[in-house]
This record gives C-alpha cells, sequence and structure tokens, in this order.
C-alpha cells in the first residue's frame, strides 16, 4: 500500500503518472480536439477560416463520392478479411497440428507481418507488375494468360490486386491469435468426438468453431479495423487508381485535405470515419454481451 511508502516514492508514482497523461493529452486527445474543431470551420489555404457550422456534415451526406469510396472500403475490408481469416485458419490448424520446429515454422509465419507496410506496397508492385512481376511469368509459363496483364491498371483486377496484397500482411496476425486459441481447446474433446464417429469436417464444425468463436470475434473487428482505415498499402500500390477504382475512404480523406487543402471537409470526414470505428466497435460489445 501507498500509506507505507516514503514521500519521494509517492511523488515518483505522481510523476509517471503525470508524463503518460501529458503524452497522451498531446498524441491523442489534442488531435482529436482539433479534428473536430476543425470540422465546424471552412479552413481553406490563404483563406480567413470561417465558422459553418453543420454545414461540412450537411455536405458529406449529399457528396456521392463520399458513397461510393465507403463502399469501396467495405468491400475491400470484407474481402481482406474473408481471405486473411480463410487462410489464417487452414495455417492456424496446420501450425496447431505440428510437433517438429515449432518455434521455426510460427517464425516463418510472422515475417509478412514483420516487414512494413510501405515495403510490403512496394514488394506487391513488383510481384504485380507487367512486364516483369512473378504472377505474370508464371501464368504465361502455364498458358493461363497469352499476354501480360496489368492488374494494377484495370479497374476489376485492380481491387482484387490490393485486397490480396492486403490480406497477405494481415495474415500472419490472425494466424498467431487463431492459432492461440486452437491451443486453448482440451484435445479430449476431439479424442471424444473421433470415438462417437466424427469425421474432421464434424470436428472442426462442432468442436473447433464454438471453442473459438470468441477468438474470432474479437480478430474480426481488431483487424476489420485497421484495414477500414488503413491508408499506407492503397496509397503506395494504386494511390487510388486507376481512376478511382481502389480509392477508398482513408484516400479520400488524404486527397481533400493534403491535395485539394479543404481541412475543413478533411476534417467532417476523418470524425465521420471515427464515428463508424466507434460505432462498430460497440456494436461488437454489445453482440459479446448477448451472447
Amino acid at each position: 500500500m501507498i500509506r507505507g511508502s516514503t514521500f519521494l516514492e509517492r511523488n515518483f508514482v505522481l510523476l509517471v503518472i503525470s508524463i503518460n497523461l501529458v503524452v497522451l493529452l498531446t498524441v491523442v486527445v489534442w488531435p482529436v480536439f482539433y479534428v473536430v474543431n476543425a470540422s465546424f470551420y471552412d479552413i481553406q489555404l490563404g483563406v480567413p477560416r470561417e465558422f459553418v457550422g453543420f454545414k461540412n456534415y450537411t455536405k458529406i451526406f449529399h457528396d456521392h463520392f463520399f458513397w461510393e469510396y465507403l463502399w469501396h472500403s467495405i468491400v475491400y475490408t470484407v474481402g481482406s478479411l474473408s481471405v486473411s481469416l480463410i487462410v489464417s485458419m487452414i495455417l492456424g490448424i496446420c501450425l496447431n497440428g505440428i510437433d517438429k520446429l515449432k518455434g521455426l515454422w510460427r517464425a516463418s509465419i510472422l515475417m509478412p507481418w514483420a516487414i512494413p507496410v510501405a515495403v510490403s506496397a512496394l514488394i506487391w508492385r513488383l510481384i504485380l507488375n507487367d512486364q516483369i512481376g512473378i504472377v505474370n511469368g508464371i501464368l504465361l509459363r502455364l498458358g493461363i494468360l497469352h499476354q501480360p496483364q496489368a492488374w494494377l491498371g484495370h479497374p476489376a483486377s485492380a481491387m482484387i490486386s490490393v485486397i490480396l496484397a492486403d490480406s497477405w500482411t494481415r495474415i500472419p496476425l490472425i494466424t498467431i491469435l487463431l492459432l492461440a486459441g486452437l491451443q486453448g481447446i482440451p484435445t479430449e474433446l476431439y479424442e471424444a468426438a473421433k470415438i462417437d464417429g466424427a469425421g474432421g469436417i464434424s470436428r472442426f464444425r462442432y468442436v473447433t468453431l464454438p471453442l473459438i468463436s470468441s477468438t474470432i470475434r474479437v480478430t474480426l473487428i481488431i483487424v476489420g479495423i485497421f484495414i477500414f482505415r488503413t491508408y499506407t498499402l492503397i496509397g503506395v500500390l494504386t494511390t487510388g487508381g486507376p481512376g478511382d477504382s481502389t480509392q477508398v475512404f482513408t484516400t479520400y480523406i488524404y486527397q481533400t485535405g493534403v491535395v485539394y487543402l479543404d481541412i475543413g471537409y478533411s476534417s467532417a470526414l476523418s470524425v465521420v470515419m471515427f464515428t463508424i470505428v466507434i460505432f462498430i466497435s460497440l456494436s461488437y460489445r454489445s453482440s459479446s454481451r448477448t451472447s
């Protein structure tokens, strides 16, 4: 207890707490306050700021680009989550059944996650390059393609390409989280199900999935928020192109605030995005309590 502590020790605790509070206020609270405040103003470069109230928010809901890029963000998030979850589940089950060189296999799985996202985007630009890319090289040798394909140059294939590239960066973390859940399942349950005549698919459906459902929910909400608010990968890989086929919510905020220098409107977009993320988090908490 603090009662038995010296005066210096009590002050040291307060000093540490104060430093953390100052950092929190500087890095989190102040930027959030500034963005929320700026969203009520018309802030243009070289023009005095003007208070406009909720005009920026009204403009958002009449902005067809907002709805289009919000839909792109949903497609991007759901697509990347789906691919990542399926692949990670397979990898997690495989790793859970490996007894030899466990550390080596798990370390190798984490390698893509350890690479910075910007570097991963550059790697995928080379992989998908229409002239020197390994994807075109393999498909051409197999006879699937007869001429190089510009995967990032066509609207349909560009979105699929960025989804696959993003999944590659998410799979390691999801695999480790699912593996932790799988290791918490008692082997006796699998043995009992096997004695009852349950096959591999039945054991997965009636034993594995119910027991790791909470882990899957937590993983989906955390990684889903990360994907929804990501900018770096798309910004480096396609910058929202070709056209606006891979333009998502975050790249639209960047374009509005940094390229067109409309700080007030981009701040309002940021507040809307923050609200969406908070709503998703609260919905998850509500569903978790109900379940």
